[in-house]
């Protein structure tokens, strides 16, 4: 059965980027990571003998390489900050506020470790008039 290898280049990426309070080991993070998908089934009424074995089993599969989550979600699940995607498409209204709003929206997904693109279909077409509010003309 393969399971996680572990060599120094990735041990320090690990302490560097995932390793949490209390955790000292890849294992660790993986086991923080099982805990906090298998608690899901909580909401569907599942018993704690059955969400243990799928934590169990949500271990071994990432332990054993089968299933990898994205750096995100390596970091965030079973924090205070679940964000647990890697990438968000943002809408740009066609305001200064909106545009402004959009770019700490950027900024907060960025600094969690999340990549960004844009939706530009709310942006007015080329041509036409801009309103302002305000304006004396």
């Amino acid at each position: 059965m393969k399971t996680l290898a572990v060599n120094s280049n990735l041990e320090q990426t690990f302490k560097n980027r995932y390793l949490r309070p209390g955790e000292n080991t890849i294992q660790d993070v993986i086991r923080r990571v099982a805990k906090f998908v298998a608690q899901a089934e909580k909401q569907y009424g599942w018993t704690d003998e059955i969400i243990q074995t799928l934590e169990d089993k949500y271990f071994e599969t990432m332990n054993q390489c089968l299933w990898i989550p994205s750096s995100p979600f390596l970091m965030n699940a079973g924090t205070k900050v679940p964000m647990l995607s890697a990438c968000f498409a943002l809408p740009i209204e066609d305001t200064m506020e909106g545009s402004m709003n959009t770019l700490k929206d950027t900024a907060m997904v960025q600094k969690m470790g999340g990549g960004t693109g844009f939706n530009f279909s709310k942006l007015r077409a080329e041509g036409e008039e801009i309103r302002q509010r305000n304006s004396r003309g």
